[in-house]
């Protein structure tokens, strides 16, 4: 198969980089590599405005802190640790709530705080993929010090009610986090108004470096470094400042925003034609209509076809696509009944074409087809 052909439609972990990104990134390998922190460099870099274009992108205050780390799962990690060293160990409030469905560097390092004594309450998500507020309500009690959820899930599209969510934290006086790697980009995010203490997100689903990502965190509400050394980012991450890729995030950044309505009305018609033609070709079975959805993933399965067997024979014809990863956010571990094993994640970039949804479709059709009729007696 020629990999530069492929329809690629497998864009919940990792997209391709933009070229205003990978010019910025390489002009700083090129002509600009030399440290930041040094006399001779300072204004070299016009960092302050690059700070300022990644604040007004994701509609963060400007009185806020950011911290610049190499991907949201550092990001994460510093959100998390920090809680449990500057707040969960001076107030004794040792609960912290997620959900079951959560992406795994949230789950894994909730794992190693639990091996700390942390007791960490795991919520069931509802037929939609959402967070049942009730059942949050219920479960909350007066040692809770933290919600950490993902704002909304690449692999199946589900978006959570974060606004509802940051309410109730601000009735009970508990933190709340929120990665929003998979949301940012896609859908016009109301920052301003929703209360918010830590937002971390991932570079490289901005269209931006692989190696970049950040963490927002509300005045007032600043947590210890994760990385100890020196006075990089005025010690809030130590370690050499990337200059490159934080550039690069900031030029992603500037150029998502310019094609935040053609994602969420360009790209959104071209899932729904998607959609459409698997239902009225081989019945597709759509899973998370009814709620808020990303514009650019659909989760849909087929009766009788086993998702393995469909993807490998996508992937021979030049369509990439998913069904998660190898134990954490699996869609057979998402998906209730007996679809589970049949399910697949389409999810779509700016970069996709028409053109490339209508082969998809065709490729998609066909194989369906070819694998029922194996199965037809089950």
């Amino acid at each position: 198969m020629d990999k530069t052909n492929m329809i690629y439609l497998d864009q919940h972990t990792s997209v391709l980089p933009c070229s205003s990104a990978i010019d910025r990134l390489q002009t700083f390998l090129h002509k600009k590599w030399y440290s930041s922190n040094s006399p001779y460099c300072k204004n070299t870099y016009d960092l302050e405005n690059a700070y300022q274009t990644i604040y007004d992108f994701t509609g963060a205050k400007y009185e806020d802190t950011f911290v610049f780390t190499s991907s949201a799962s550092e990001a994460i990690n510093q959100v998390l640790f920090g809680v449990y060293h500057d707040v969960i160990k001076k107030t004794g409030k040792t609960h912290i709530i997620t959900s079951k469905n959560e992406q795994a560097a949230i789950l894994l390092t909730l794992k190693k705080l639990e091996e700390q004594g942390i007791i960490v309450h795991y919520l069931e998500p509802n037929q939609d993929g959402v967070i049942n507020l009730g059942e949050l309500e219920r479960t909350i009690n007066p040692r809770v010090s933290l919600i950490t959820l993902s704002w909304a899930d690449a692999l199946t599209g589900t978006i959570q009610p974060v606004e509802s969510i940051a309410q109730t934290c601000e009735k009970h006086g508990i933190l709340f986090h929120v990665d929003a790697s998979a949301i940012l980009g896609k859908v016009y995010l109301p920052l301003n108004d929703i209360d918010i203490h830590y937002m971390t997100f991932c570079g490289n689903l901005l269209h931006g470096p692989v190696s970049s990502g950040g963490l927002f965190m509300k005045k007032g509400h600043e947590l210890s470094p994760l990385i100890i050394g020196e006075n990089e980012q005025g010690g809030l991450r130590a370690g050499p400042f990337d200059v490159g890729s934080f550039l690069a995030l900031s030029a992603a950044c500037q150029q998502s925003l310019l094609y935040m309505d053609h994602m969420s009305l360009d790209v959104a018609r071209l899932r729904s034609s998607l959609e459409r033609k698997l239902q009225q070709e081989v019945g597709a079975k759509i899973f998370f209509q009814n709620n808020p959805r990303l514009p650019n993933v659909s989760c849909v399965a087929f009766e009788k076809v086993n998702s393995e067997a469909l993807l490998y024979r996508l992937y021979t014809e030049g369509l990439v696509a998913s069904f998660g990863g190898d134990r954490w956010q699996h869609l057979s571990n998402i998906i209730k009944g007996d679809l589970a094993n049949s399910a697949v994640s389409f999810v779509l970039s700016r970069y996709t074409t028409k053109e490339e949804i209508d082969q998809a479709t065709d490729i998609i059709i066909k194989n369906v087809k070819f694998l029922q009729t194996l199965s037809f007696d089950l």
